[in-house]
């Protein structure tokens, strides 16, 4: 049996706060900025507090939003450390690889 802890929510809270939009969350998550809206007003709902001012020009974290955002990222950190270990005990290696290079290379 397989139990997965339904993350989308915290990942699409995480990247709206980093984007300080809705439709910016949407674009890199693949979801539709309602969708993303939905998300985290359920988590807002779960929690029982707002998580971001909203207006036309995008969001801004509230104060407990601010304070939720360092936990959040921890979260989503353990989460992917937990798919990397269980990817290593199936014999496959994961991680991050980071290319450094001068502008004028990487555009050719």
């Amino acid at each position: 049996m397989r139990i997965f802890l339904d993350t989308a929510r915290y990942k699409a809270f995480l990247v709206a706060a980093e984007t300080r939009s809705f439709t910016k969350a949407a674009e890199l998550l693949c979801y539709t900025p309602s969708g993303v809206s939905q998300l985290i007003n359920a988590l807002e709902k779960e929690f029982d507090f707002a998580l971001f001012y909203r207006n036309k020009k995008g969001v801004i974290l509230t104060n407990c939003g601010e304070k939720m955002l360092p936990a959040i990222r921890t979260l989503l950190k353990q989460e992917e450390n937990i798919y990397q270990l269980a990817a290593e005990l199936n014999g496959l290696q994961t991680g991050t690889v980071t290319i450094a290079t001068y502008l004028s290379i990487a555009t050719y």
